[in-house]
């Protein structure tokens, strides 16, 4: 519909592994429509750092709907797409979190072109989540949702 291409290549070359004469396709959002989509032509469905519970909850409603759409494809894979500190300590990770979030109150997110409007259900998702709490599930912080929009939720 939106792109038409004739006579093309791609270099380097895609290897082929079997059957697979192209890439895996990544696929990501929460809508229903989008979760039809991944459920019968994503080879991996990826997710934004969420709760365990919500992952799981998801995972398993895409596997269900994979087999309720009759998905003629290998099983579905899923992914996470996470922004991770990783530092020589624990707490120097969290110090370091505190103070982007801090740095993103201040600036009270400019920069970002999607603040504190829900331009997916996926982002609808992200800014909610810091309503049940700063940290989640040990380390999931949700903080920067309150400031830097869908794309920073996690």
């Amino acid at each position: 519909e939106n792109f038409r291409v004739a006579e093309s290549t791609v270099v380097p070359r895609i290897p082929v592994r079997g059957d697979r004469r192209h890439p895996k396709f990544y696929f990501g959002g929460a809508s229903e429509a989008a979760e039809r989509v991944a459920a019968t032509e994503a080879d991996i469905q990826l997710f934004w750092g969420e709760p365990l519970d919500g992952v799981g909850e998801r995972i398993a409603r895409l596997k269900a709907l994979s087999r309720e759409l009759d998905r003629d494809l290998p099983p579905l894979e899923f992914g996470l797409r996470i922004t991770t500190l990783v530092r020589d300590t624990t707490e120097q990770a969290w110090t370091d979190a505190e103070a982007k979030v801090a740095e993103m109150a201040r600036s009270k997110g400019t920069g970002w072109h999607d603040h504190q409007r829900a331009l997916a259900v996926g982002q609808q998702r992200l800014l909610e989540l810091h309503e049940r709490g700063d940290v989640l599930d040990d380390n999931l912080y949700t903080a920067p949702g309150k400031f830097g929009g869908g794309g920073a939720g996690t």
